[in-house]
């Protein structure tokens, strides 16, 4: 397995011997997913599609750019009341039951080795070659 990360930190692309992970940190750092399938070289953002839904509301970030709506993309991990109406990963709320949350890309470390998990399940990696974090 390999993590690449290119465009000065925000394109992450995980490599198996069969798989392709990718995803990307747009302009607005929202955490976007490209592909997943079979093992691919190059970059997924051609699939991004940008268009005016204009019944869906806007990030502020994105100012009057009525083709950017968070209700469109393809986020990696989606949360209630950023604007994006499907079903949200998390679902965040203060102490007046208020939903709300808006996770943004902030860094990125790649680690040689495998960090272990007290008491959960995880991969099985016996020394510091055989994985990256």
């Amino acid at each position: 397995m390999s993590i690449s990360v290119e465009r000065n930190g925000r394109l992450f692309t995980i490599h198996t011997a069969h798989t392709t992970y990718q995803m990307l940190a747009d302009d607005h750092d929202v955490l976007l997913h490209l592909y997943y399938g079979r093992r691919s070289e190059g970059c997924g953002d051609y699939l991004l599609t940008y268009a005016d839904h204009g019944f869906s509301g806007n990030i502020y970030d994105a100012g009057s750019d009525r083709t950017y709506s968070l209700d469109f993309m393809p986020q990696e991990y989606p949360c209630s009341g950023s604007g994006d109406f499907r079903s949200p990963a998390v679902r965040i709320a203060d102490s007046n039951g208020i939903e709300w949350c808006d996770l943004r890309y902030s860094s990125y470390e790649v680690i040689s080795g495998k960090y272990s998990l007290p008491g959960l399940p995880a991969v099985y990696a016996e020394d510091g070659d055989e994985a990256v974090t």
